[in-house]
């Protein structure tokens, strides 16, 4: 597997550099830039590459720091617009994951076209037996196998990195950024934690009249069943589409817990008091996963700080903070 991934991998690439130079030398004769053409170029090759390179794409598209304006929007897409596949090969995960009969789970499914199609799955509206409104999110057929088989190639490249440019781990840990994404698509193969974190930011929602966090129905480790939470991702939220009470109401709540985090009362948060205040929230709570207020997790706490922080001064105000959090978005991962 990973040599065949690792081959697999080096035509792609191979195959998109070669038209980056066309698009380059193209530019420079007509004097057009080219960026729309090459933002949607990068997004379908990191499609065509996989599950783990698609994830890359999503994490770039949150950092504007980073990367230019155009090709953050073209990245955003591989949030819930990746490339849709026929619902007839998703049919054997279903049957893997909850038998032969689980059409005798619902009234009806809606398999024409997908609510939602993401790196590691697709999301499909449906009715249970029951006749509660749920979605359906199937893990796409063989990601298992190509994120483990692109682990095994990216842990070649950073070693043959390692050796042939020992000074440049000294500037970027190459190696530890890609143990943290191996850790996070670890995590994310299994769809009984995305489950089990669902239930907590459910609870937590409960004091926020207007954030709608699904309900489990259940959960394997690649199909989970929810119950359908109609409404706008907070990212894509309009002024013009709340009425006058609701952006107060919001204010109100954000600051609420912006001062629960500020442990130093001192209008400014920093990330050793986000730490320290997520895990206090969660011992509170018997939370032994360690987390709280909406995070996943701690490196999702501290990566939601570190975009907050936009001057790059290690401390976020509650207007930062307040920007960041509205900006964040659901998405089918």
């Amino acid at each position: 597997m990973p040599s065949g991934r690792g081959r697999r991998t080096v035509r792609l690439v191979g195959r998109a550099a070669l038209a980056e130079t066309i698009r380059t030398a193209s530019a420079h004769w007509t004097g057009r830039s080219g960026g729309t053409a090459r933002a949607r170029a990068l997004r379908v090759l990191l499609e065509e590459l996989g599950p783990l390179y698609v994830k890359v794409g999503q994490i770039l598209a949150t950092r504007p720091d980073m990367v230019p304006d155009h090709i953050r929007a073209e990245l955003a897409l591989l949030n819930e617009q990746v490339t849709a596949r026929p619902f007839t090969q998703f049919e054997p995960v279903l049957a893997a994951e909850l038998g032969d009969s689980w059409r005798g789970l619902f009234r009806e499914i809606h398999t024409e076209a997908p609510l939602g199609s993401a790196s590691l799955a697709q999301v499909y509206r449906a009715v249970t037996v029951d006749g509660r409104d749920c979605v359906v999110k199937i893990q796409r057929p063989g990601s298992d196998d190509a994120v483990h088989g692109d682990m095994a190639v990216l842990r070649r490249v950073t070693g043959l990195i390692g050796r042939c440019a020992p000074h440049f781990s000294e500037v970027v840990d190459i190696d530890a950024m890609v143990a943290m994404l191996f850790e996070v698509m670890k995590d994310e193969l299994d769809f009984t934690r995305e489950a089990r974190t669902m239930k907590k930011a459910r609870d937590l929602a409960r004091t926020y009249p207007r954030v709608q966090v699904p309900g489990v129905i259940l959960a394997t480790e690649r199909v989970p069943v929810q119950t359908f939470a109609d409404g706008v991702p907070a990212n894509q939220l309009k002024d013009d589409e709340l009425s006058a009470k609701e952006p107060v109401m919001t204010d109100l709540e954000l600051r609420e817990l912006f001062d629960s985090l500020d442990l130093n009362k001192n209008g400014t948060l920093t990330r050793g008091e986000l730490i320290t205040a997520l895990r206090v929230k969660a011992r509170k709570e018997d939370d032994t996963s360690g987390t709280t207020a909406g995070f996943k997790d701690i490196d999702e706490a501290i990566e939601f700080f570190d975009q907050a922080d936009t001057d790059h001064n290690k401390e976020v105000t509650y207007e930062e903070f307040k920007l960041a959090f509205r900006k964040r978005g659901t998405s089918t991962s």
